[in-house]
Formats: C-alpha cells, structure tokens, sequence
C-alpha cells in the first residue's frame, strides 16, 4: 500500500504537474520563468525529501519507518492521494501529445531573450565572421545593394563579394569597407553567369550567400556552372541559399542538398518551396517545412504571414504576428544578407569556443 503515498506521490508531481509546468515556463518566460518557477519548485522538491528523510531517522524503524509513519498518519487520504496520482499521470501523457511536438512561438519581444555570441571581445575583423555574398545581375542590380546592406547591418566582420560587372565597379561608392572577391558577367538574358566561383577558395570562409537577384535561366546549367554547384556542395562552412539560387538548385538533382558538406539554410516563399518540394506545397506551412527540413537536411525557413522555422532535428519555430508592411519588394534580400551575417558570426563564435 505504500504506493499510495509517499515517495510515489512526491514522484507524481515531479514528473507530472512540477516538471512540466517547470518546462514551459522556462521556455515561455527565460530566465524569469527558471527563478519564479522551476527553481523553486526544485527546492520545494528537495524540502520534500529532506523531510522524508528526517522522519524516517527519527522513527527508527529501518527501511520501513517512512512508510509506517505515512500509513498511520495518512490512512484516510490514501484514495485522494491515488487519485491524485492518476490526475497527475493524466496530465502528463495529455501534455506530452498535445504540446510536445509543438512549435515554440516567436514574438517581438522574444529579441531581447536572444542567445549572446561569446566572440572573443580581441578578435579581429576575421574572428568576427566572414561572409562572401554572391547576389546581382544585370537584371537585378538592387539586389546585390540591398543583401549587401542587409549582411553589413548584422556586423559580420569581414564583407566580401561576388557581384555583375556593372554592379562590382560601383561597389566602393556605396560600401566601400566591403571587398570585391571576383566581377561575374551576365547572360544575354540578363542571369549572372556563376561559372568563375569554381575557382575560388572558400576554405577560410565561415559563411556564403547565393540568390538574391542573380535570375534564373531556362536551360540546365552549363558543365561549368555544375562544377561552381559542386564547389558550393563541398563547401564546409555555412551556405545560405535564396531566391533565385533555390529556382537554380531546383534544375540540380533532387539529392543536392541531402549532400551538402556543411550546414545549410534555406529560405523559401511559397513559390519557391513549391518547385523544390512539389509534393510537400498543399501541406500546412508547420508540416511542410518539417518535412522538407527532415528529407533535406538543410533548415527551412518558410517566409510567410506567419514564416516558419525548422531544423532537421524536428526542432520548430513560428511568428505568432505578421507583419503586412514586411511584403515589400527587396525586403527578402535584406533578410538573407543579415541572416547569413549573423550565422557568419555564429560560426565565427563556435570556432572559438572549440578553439579553447
């Protein structure tokens, strides 16, 4: 009878109703939640079985003092005590289907909680990330501009470039600390030609963009174009892909990213999800993106009224607001080139954590 009370009980309440309220507060609330809530109720906990412990000592019985002692005290609340176990087992299993899969949600206010970079405050420009951008066209020349300013504004610390003709001999007017890596023609179509990044080294890079605004062409791409994609698959550090580098990466075969060497993020708009992943575009954004992250390896983040995050690992994140004023034109470049910046120093960070 003594699993009716006891240890059992303060069990119950660990498990069911202390842990997981413990959890979710944390998660929801930081470090607010952690001091209001689990720790205390960890405390509480060890209260619990410090008391345990005391009265079973000064009963003197042995093994079975606590039990004696919470048989005769208790004897008439054992069925509330049961019952109380079974509520609390209850809402366990009810939490764990219900919420455990679930996406955590994503707020405005969710920034100031943001993870801080442990970079070595006497790194240079080079242990403070670096990021080449590969974005333009003769068609698209804002583009470059806007991811460029965009990557500039997560404060990467070096800034190089892959950019068209017309574009790379303005570049010191309007960025002038940023350095041009390589000029790239265009097509007569207008599409950058990325055949030339076959030969560049991307060995001491910590990230890499590819997509704004370079175009798409209707044809398969050239051998020497397919050897600039393989580079880019072998590439250790962080690759970003966006815009029209995903419409590129959908005329490669369907195993690309599954290949990839390195960690990759993609950053979709339902059109571009679509031709990437035909049989995953009626499902629900959440689903979607879980899917396509699971089968490729990569992170998704789904752009929409609500963008959605995923990771491989089934990890899931969502906006809870949108936000109507985001839908501008060019406003997807900035993004990628601030998150390629920001996962530039990121890398940067996690190579100097394992450096020490």
């Amino acid at each position: 009878m003594n699993f009716l009370w006891g240890n059992s009980v303060a069990l119950s309440w660990m498990w069911g109703l202390g842990l997981f309220f413990s959890v979710q507060f944390s998660l929801l609330y930081g470090l607010f939640g952690l001091l209001t809530f689990a720790i205390p109720n960890a405390l509480g906990l060890m209260v619990f079985g410090g008391l345990t412990q005391l009265i079973a000592k000064r009963a003197g019985n042995g093994p079975d003092a606590l039990g004696s002692f919470f048989a005769n005290w208790a004897r008439p609340y054992r069925l509330v005590f049961f019952l109380y176990q079974i509520l609390a087992i209850t809402l366990t299993v009810f939490a764990l289907v219900r919420y455990g899969w679930q996406p955590l949600g994503l707020e405005p206010a969710d920034l100031a909680g943001l993870p801080a970079l442990n970079l070595d405050p006497a790194a240079g420009k080079y242990g403070r990330g670096r990021l080449l951008l590969v974005a333009g066209s003769e068609r698209y020349r804002g583009a470059a501009a806007l991811a460029l300013l965009g990557a500039d504004a997560s404060g990467c610390g070096s800034l190089r470039a892959a950019l068209p003709l017309p574009v790379a001999g303005e570049l010191w007017r309007w960025l002038p600390h940023a350095v041009l890596d390589t000029s790239l023609t265009s097509s007569a179509a207008g599409d950058l030609h990325l055949a030339a990044l076959a030969h560049c080294d991307l060995s001491r890079l910590d990230a890499l963009l590819v997509g704004p605004g370079i175009g798409c062409p209707d044809e398969p791409p050239s051998p020497q174009e397919a050897a600039a994609w393989q580079q880019l698959q072998q590439f250790a550090g962080l690759l970003v892909l966006d815009a029209d580098g995903l419409n590129r990466l959908n005329q490669l075969n369907t195993d690309w990213l599954a290949q990839r060497q390195g960690p990759t993020w993609i950053t979709p708009h339902a059109g571009e999800f679509a031709r990437l992943f035909p049989d995953l575009a009626a499902s629900a954004p959440l689903e979607a993106a879980a899917a396509a992250a699971r089968r490729s390896g990569a992170v998704v983040l789904l752009k929409g009224a609500h963008t959605v995050i995923a990771a491989p690992d089934g990890r899931r994140w969502q906006l809870l607001a949108s936000a109507p004023e985001a839908a501008r034109t060019g406003l997807g470049d900035v993004l990628a080139g601030f998150a390629a910046g920001r996962g530039a120093l990121a890398r940067a960070a996690g190579a100097a954590a394992a450096a020490t």
